[in-house]
């Protein structure tokens, strides 16, 4: 009986032995870590962006999206940390044809309007005037996105490019005090992008500060 035990004994005391073996050769031989990324698969970060307007006068839940991608190489070999300026050599900071102007992006606004039957030669300006009269601050990221987007002085390098019709109506949003003003200035524009994704609410405390002043 006491042989049976004493063998019982060396054979789990063997079984812990190679196990703790095992484990201690996983963890030597653990896989070596990379800094950059590997060619193909995974070697590039995507980037989504767009937003959805919806369609009036249907039954069903149908909204009309405009999405952009970006893709933005990862970096392949340490050179690229170590050696910057020898492994982006042939790069440049600014590619022709590769950034969206802000004439380019008010062409395919104008272009996804005419496909919802609005107008864009009026609407695309009423947009403008009444996203230059909204105060976006208060509204985060989406607030910044929105300025971006529809504003043509976000992009100042561009001043000469943007047509004359989208700075006025910029204008005329920063000095209306009613929003009833940009629609007065652009009578023929029954409903803007912005009226279709936004709600204009009155500001009560901002309303009250000013009445005590």
């Amino acid at each position: 009986m006491m042989d049976m035990w004493l063998s019982i004994s060396w054979a789990q005391l063997t079984m812990i032995i190679v196990i703790q073996t095992a484990i201690g050769e996983i963890i030597l031989d653990r896989n070596p870590r990379y800094l950059p990324f590997p060619r193909g698969i995974g070697n590039k970060l995507q980037v989504i962006t767009g937003f959805g307007i919806p369609v009036p006068d249907i039954k069903d839940d149908v909204t009309y999206g405009l999405i952009i991608k970006s893709n933005y190489a990862l970096p392949t070999n340490s050179s690229e940390f170590t050696q910057p300026e020898l492994a982006y050599a042939g790069f440049s900071r600014v590619q022709p044809g590769a950034q969206i102007s802000r004439v380019t992006w008010y062409n395919l606004l104008k272009g996804a309007m005419e496909r919802l039957q609005i107008r864009g030669d009026s609407c695309l300006p009423l947009t403008i005037c009444q996203a230059s009269f909204t105060i976006f601050e208060q509204q985060g990221l989406l607030g910044e996105i929105m300025k971006v987007m529809f504003l043509p002085s976000t992009t100042p390098g561009e001043d000469l490019l943007v047509p004359n019709e989208y700075k006025i109506a910029e204008e005329i949003g920063e000095k209306a005090e009613e929003e009833s003003e940009c629609r007065r200035a652009y009578p023929s524009c029954e409903k803007s992008i912005i009226d279709m994704i936004t709600t204009l609410e009155e500001n009560k405390v901002v309303k009250m500060m000013l009445d005590f002043l």
